[in-house]
C-alpha cells in the first residue's frame, strides 16, 4: 500500500506513486535522479521527497516539527547545492561531501539535493561519483536534470531514475487558474507551453506585459496623465517595470515620427535605469509623465 506522500506538484502521478512506494519500502536507496523536460516540477518533487524523508511519519505531512523546520529552512540534515552560477565546481561537491560525512543532527541521515546536476563540471561529476559508489551511512542524494545524457553514465547507473513527464494542457490550465490567471489566458498559455508549467507562466506573464504596454502607450499618446500615473502605481517589482518599459519602447519604435523615435530611446534608457537599481516609482512617473506631457504638446 502506498504511503500518503504529500506533494503539491501538478501531475507526475506515476513518479509520486513510485516515491510513495519507496517511502513505505524496506530498503531506501542512496541516490535518486529526477529527470524530464524543463519546467515540469522535477526540483519541487525532489524537494517534497526530501521533506518526506525528514518527516516523522515519512509522508511530508507539513505539520510535524521536522516538516516545519524543513519548510522554514532550518532542518539541520538537509543540504542543497542551489546556486545561480553557470557551473557546479569540484569545490562545491567537496564541500557537500564533507557535510554528508558528518553524523546527522536530528534525522535518520543526511539528505542532499543537487538541482540541475547537468551543471556539474567533469571534475565535479567524478568527485560525486566516488560518493555514489561509497555513500555515507544513511545519506540520500537527490539529483535533478533536464538532460541526463549530459551526466556520466556511471552516475546515472548508480541512481534510481524518477521520470517526470510533460504536463497536459488541462493540468497546466488548471494550475494557472489556481494561481489567479483568467481561464482564457491560462488556456492560451497552456496551448503554447509544450508541457512545461514554468514556460506557461512565462508566456502568461509575457501576454500580460504586452497588454499592459499597449494600454500604457495608448494613454501616453493620448496625453492622459492621471491614467499613466495609475498604471505606474500598479507596477510592483523591478523586473516587471523593466519588461513593461522595454515593450512600450518597442511599440513606440514601430511608429513614424521624430517624437516616437525619441520616446522609444527615452523608454529604453528608463528600462536600463530601473535595471541598474534606480528608484522604481520615481523613474516610471518621471519618464512616462514627461512623455505624456510632451505627447500632448506634440499633438
Amino acid at each position: 500500500m502506498d504511503t500518503a506522500f504529500q506533494s503539491s506538484v501538478r501531475g507526475q502521478s506515476t513518479a509520486r506513486r513510485l516515491l510513495g512506494r519507496i517511502l513505505t519500502g524496506d530498503r531506501l536507496g542512496h541516490a535518486y535522479l529526477f529527470h524530464g523536460p524543463a519546467g515540469v516540477g522535477k526540483a519541487a518533487l525532489a524537494r517534497d521527497f526530501a521533506r518526506a524523508l525528514a518527516c516523522v511519519g515519512w509522508t511530508g505531512c507539513g505539520d510535524c516539527p521536522s516538516c516545519r523546520r524543513f519548510d522554514s529552512g532550518n532542518y539541520a540534515d538537509f543540504l542543497t547545492l542551489e546556486t545561480d552560477e553557470a557551473h557546479l565546481k569540484i569545490e562545491d561537491v567537496r564541500g557537500l561531501i564533507q557535510s554528508l560525512s558528518r553524523k546527522p543532527v536530528e534525522g535518520r541521515g543526511k539528505i542532499a539535493l543537487i538541482p540541475r546536476a547537468d551543471r556539474l563540471t567533469p571534475q565535479a561529476q567524478n568527485a560525486l561519483l566516488k560518493t555514489l559508489e561509497a555513500p555515507p551511512t544513511g545519506a540520500v542524494l537527490l539529483l535533478t536534470t533536464d538532460s541526463p545524457e549530459s551526466l556520466l553514465q556511471t552516475i546515472t547507473s548508480r541512481c534510481q531514475l524518477i521520470a517526470c513527464r510533460a504536463l497536459s494542457r488541462e493540468q497546466i490550465t488548471a494550475a494557472l487558474v489556481d494561481e489567479g490567471l483568467d481561464a482564457e489566458r491560462s488556456a492560451t498559455a497552456a496551448e503554447r507551453a509544450e508541457g512545461s508549467l514554468t514556460r506557461a507562466r512565462e508566456l502568461a506573464e509575457d501576454d500580460q506585459t504586452l497588454a499592459a504596454a499597449a494600454n500604457l502607450w495608448e494613454q501616453v499618446r493620448a496625453g492622459r496623465l492621471p491614467r499613466v500615473y495609475a498604471a505606474c502605481g500598479e507596477v510592483r517589482d523591478r523586473e516587471s517595470a523593466r519588461r513593461l518599459l522595454e515593450e512600450t519602447a518597442r511599440l513606440a519604435s514601430n511608429e513614424d515620427g521624430d517624437w516616437s523615435v525619441a520616446a522609444a530611446a527615452e523608454l529604453v534608457r528608463a528600462a536600463r535605469l530601473v535595471a541598474a537599481n534606480a528608484h522604481l516609482q520615481l523613474t516610471l512617473e518621471t519618464v512616462l509623465g514627461g512623455l505624456t506631457l510632451s505627447s500632448s504638446r506634440e499633438a
